[in-house]
């Protein structure tokens, strides 16, 4: 269930936006914030298979999936997102570590990880850029957190070319294109990663029933989709593979006596209100899902890979726990074999399980608790059957890895340590699965095997810590601890501004404090190796013809620069990067106590600057020290934002006020408000010019017309403006 995820007409008219769910709510529940590196709540994540109707382990277990999906991974990828999807890639809490954390109460089995045709069709992405910047970082981290990752191709679309014709919407890519570039590159990728599991296809729509009897429509559907499963399980023969059906995944049914070609096949389903209500009986005593969802599951593997509700939804996914939610709990657990994934880990893409402040990337996230919404009603599921039907270890291991070696602390600042370790040879069969860290004797994060390093940041200045490592095995095994001290820096004295910067501000990372290596700056060699004479100093200052940067990085450079603040807050951080190396430069920013981080992306090229907003900072009022930390080079930098400040280079006052958008070309206003509703220019607002707005809202295409696009009177354009539109169509 999306918003707006691709250029889909059948996304909006089945499902609709469904109207950024829950704006509007009174809040309820807990709002989530938490430290980094909550414990996890995983279980072993041997290779899973199907036997007759069943999914099973390699010990011939059976295995019930029980969890939920993200937003999609290119969605979560945008700079103004709330949320880093891992760790690595942002600061506070990361969506996957938050959605897999025991801590905060959530014990899936398994993460969805939906990808839209956006990967092909935004400006900003790449397909090898999600996969290696994205989803394998994901994946990665959920086999440390114990949890599968159901990589699903989250289309919505018609699947031949009848449906194409009997659906009039746009389409820049048909889906049997959109397979043989997406399912390759994927499948070959994760061939051998035994926690991932793929779906092939979100959501077939069209051609579907209306008039045509299921067999017609199966075979069908067969004829496309056979050459697609093929693709996938000749890439990654044994990575199993859940297949959906045409009509929006509802024809399950069909599967029993007409199956694919393939090991290791599930069959999906997809259920919301709108299909009906479980404790509805047909004319034979069973329930509206029995025939097309449960009777299948006396026969193949089933999974519900959608399901959810809102008492406040529209026409699809309308519903309350005690009328809908409890009952579809019943008829689900009455079934043994029937997988289930909720929707969905986010405050946007409905039904949501969160409510914010403004969808998708604004503010603290509230779970939607109440008595009749899903979100806390599903935690509450998932708690209850945290111990059932999971896999056991691949192999029978009593045996502890050995305590890691060497553990030494490799620096620190005044909130910040960072600590290493020698690897870890596990002498059982399970092999190493990860390694936890403690500070004070709280478990605080963990890394994967082939990381021997980490850093335990949100710590106080002139203060004493124990730091503990210990590993962990893929049969739970944990070896004695590791533990060394940590003694943090205290305020550093003696250095002084090179130029006066008052928050909200911009500062230009050249322009770093006065005061002198391991004072204001540590450089990992003595010299300048930009190549400019801007300053006398060891950092690598580098200039184009209009502007000057930081290059030649390395992990654990840092650079200081004090700030004013007037006014105590919450400041977001924004930072400038270039380059094209992968992965790309990841960059902590600390100041009074806290510290926030995030990585960049491949721009293009070493001077081809993007920016992205990395979290928020608190500052008390008065003066600070802010220390910009290089934790993984891969990108030049040029500044840090600390703040929204009005203006950050006074632009020249234009000559004349332009009367139109200068893009795109040929749009129209056609109600003559001075607001451009038809950016197609096809003289009618529809949903091509919502998907239009909504692939470049973050665009110079659209930042530089934010006067003609502006359809909320916000005086900017972002999601809430593409929301407005859609309501207009």
């Amino acid at each position: 269930m999306t918003q707006l995820p691709e250029d889909d007409r059948q996304t909006v008219t089945r499902r609709g936006v469904i109207k950024a769910a829950g704006a509007g709510l009174a809040t309820t529940g807990l709002a989530i914030t938490g430290p980094i590196g909550s414990a996890s709540a995983g279980v072993p994540t041997p290779a899973l298979h199907t036997e007759g109707r069943w999914i099973k382990d390699p010990s011939g277990n059976t295995v019930r999936p029980r969890g939920f999906a993200t937003a999609s991974v290119d969605y979560v990828a945008r700079s103004w997102y709330s949320y880093p999807l891992v760790p690595s890639q942002g600061s506070g809490l990361s969506i996957l570590e938050w959605a897999t954390s025991d801590q905060h109460g959530w014990y899936p089995n398994h993460v969805r990880l939906p990808v839209t045709s956006e990967v092909f069709t935004a400006d900003q992405f790449s397909l090898d850029g999600i996969i290696q910047d994205h989803l394998r970082p994901a994946v990665d981290y959920l086999k440390v957190r114990g949890q599968y990752a159901l990589i699903d191709f989250h289309l919505i679309r018609p699947y031949n070319d009848q449906g194409y014709a009997d659906d009039d919407s746009e389409y820049e890519y048909r889906a049997g294109e959109l397979m043989e570039l997406f399912w390759p590159a994927v499948a070959e990728e994760f061939a051998d990663d035994d926690n991932v599991i793929f779906e092939l296809f979100n959501e077939p729509t069209l051609p579907a029933g209306w008039g045509t009897d299921d067999a017609t429509i199966w075979e069908m559907w067969r004829t496309a989709a056979q050459p697609w499963v093929d693709t996938v399980q000749e890439h990654a023969p044994a990575r199993p593979l859940v297949i959906g059906s045409p009509s929006w995944t509802s024809y399950p049914h069909m599967a029993v006596d007409d199956p694919f070609d393939g090991d290791n096949l599930i069959y999906a389903g997809h259920i919301y209100p709108a299909n009906g209500d479980p404790y509805e009986e047909n004319s034979d005593g069973s329930g509206p899902f029995d025939q097309t969802y449960g009777a299948p599951a006396e026969d193949v593997p089933v999974w519900i890979t959608e399901f959810g509700w809102d008492p406040n939804g529209g026409s699809v996914d309308q519903g309350t726990t005690s009328d809908w939610g409890e009952p579809f709990r019943e008829w689900i657990e009455s079934y043994e074999n029937v997988g289930w994934s909720a929707w969905c880990f986010d405050d946007t893409w409905a039904p949501t399980f969160f409510e914010s402040s403004g969808q998708g990337h604004s503010g603290d996230w509230t779970l939607k608790d109440g008595s009749d919404q899903h979100a806390g009603f599903i935690k509450s599921w998932l708690a209850d059957t945290r111990d059932e039907q999971n896999p056991e270890p691949a192999v029978a291991d009593d045996q502890a890895p050995p305590a890691p070696t060497g553990l030494s602390v490799d620096r620190v600042s005044e909130i910040s340590a960072t600590v290493s370790w020698n690897s870890v040879t596990d002498e059982g069969e399970a092999g190493l699965l990860k390694y936890q860290l403690f500070l004070d004797g709280t478990r605080t994060t963990e890394v994967g095997a082939d990381t021997t390093t980490a850093t335990v940041d949100g710590l106080d200045p002139a203060s004493t810590y124990e730091v503990s490592v210990i590993a962990v095995d893929a049969a739970r095994n944990a070896s004695p601890e590791a533990t060394t001290t940590v003694e943090t820096l205290a305020r550093d004295e003696g250095q002084s501004a090179f130029v006066d910067q008052t928050v909200p501000c911009r500062i230009h990372l050249e322009t770093f404090d006065e005061g002198g290596p391991g004072v204001a700056y540590f450089d990992t060699d003595a010299a300048n190796q930009g190549g400019s004479t801007y300053r006398d100093a060891g950092v690598d200052i580098s200039e184009s013809a209009d502007n000057r940067y930081i290059a030649n990085l390395n992990a654990g450079e840092w650079m200081e620069y004090t700030v004013s603040v007037p006014e105590a807050g919450s400041y977001p951080v924004r930072v400038s990067f270039a380059g094209t190396a992968s992965p790309a430069a990841t960059v902590r920013v600390e100041g009074d106590g806290e510290s926030v981080s995030g990585s960049g992306w491949q721009t293009g090229g070493w001077e081809s600057w993007a920016d992205t907003r990395i979290g928020d900072i608190s500052l008390s009022s008065g003066e600070h020290v802010i220390r910009v930390v290089v934790e993984e080079s891969g990108s030049n930098l040029d500044w840090v934002q600390i703040g929204d400040p009005e203006s950050t280079t006074p632009p020249e006052p234009p000559e004349t006020t332009p009367e139109e958008p200068g893009w795109p070309a040929g749009a129209s206003d056609p109600d003559g408000d001075g607001l451009y509703e038809d950016l197609s220019g096809d003289g009618t607002v529809n949903f091509p010019d919502v998907n239009t707005l909504f692939q470049n809202t973050d665009t110079a295409n659209v930042q530089n017309n934010t006067q003609f696009y502006d359809f909320d009177g916000d005086g900017g354009v972002d999601m809430q403006d593409v929301l407005a539109l859609f309501e207009m169509v």
